[in-house]
């Protein structure tokens, strides 16, 4: 659910634009165009975050694992961004021929919506992979899996990266809600847009537990 200060300012927004003239769709054609180029390369981006965060988590790379949580995260928020924009121009648009204007942006948004599902299942999956990673090193000392016969410089090399990954834990945990939280706002401006044009899709929920 978006904040309370977000959909503030969405609503304040919309009623002083709902006050201004309207104009034919055709008008924004051109806008229409930047803004589904805009969105698809949002989209295209956000793609790649997911699948590295799938390729770090398999190689338990922590470091980079929440460097990508936040990187992501900003391209969320700049998705948002763009979707909200969008809304403002369509909020310009004659009556008449709104229909017309979401028939031309319907695909890049219901495809922003499905990329925001997508991925808030692989982060809930994220999660409940690194937490068992977490337990399994707490109930197993790194040792028991180094070989006695291995050089001293290899088991020093192991339990640093191990500690590193542990001390990691907590930030991997608020960078993993922060990114989690933007997906469901995104997802709820997803939902606003099909209750208007009457698409209804099955949402998933994010839950971290």
């Amino acid at each position: 659910m978006a904040s309370f200060e977000e959909a503030l300012q969405r609503k304040t927004t919309k009623n002083s634009i709902q006050n201004q003239p309207k104009h034919p769709v055709k008008r924004f054609d051109i806008a229409i165009q930047r803004f589904i180029k805009v969105l698809n390369i949002d989209i295209q981006r956000l793609d790649r975050h997911r699948n590295n965060i799938i390729k770090f988590q398999e190689l338990q790379e922590w470091s980079d694992l929440k460097k990508e949580h936040i990187n992501a995260n900003r391209t969320v928020q700049q998705l948002k961004a763009n979707i909200r924009e969008l809304e403002r121009t369509r909020d310009q648009v004659q009556d008449d021929e709104v229909e017309i204007f979401d028939d031309k942006v319907t695909d890049v948004r219901l495809l922003a919506q499905q990329e925001a599902m997508t991925f808030l299942q692989v982060l809930k999956d994220s999660h409940e992979a690194v937490n068992g990673y977490k337990q399994h090193s707490k109930q197993e000392g790194f040792s028991d899996h180094i070989k006695s016969n291995e050089a001293d410089l290899d088991v020093q090399e192991v339990s640093a990266q191990s500690q590193c990954s542990l001390d990691d834990q907590q930030q991997i945990e608020e960078s993993w809600q922060n990114l989690g939280q933007s997906l469901l706002e995104l997802n709820s401006m997803m939902e606003d847009f099909a209750k208007v044009v009457h698409v209804r899709f099955a949402f998933g929920q994010f839950n971290p537990s």
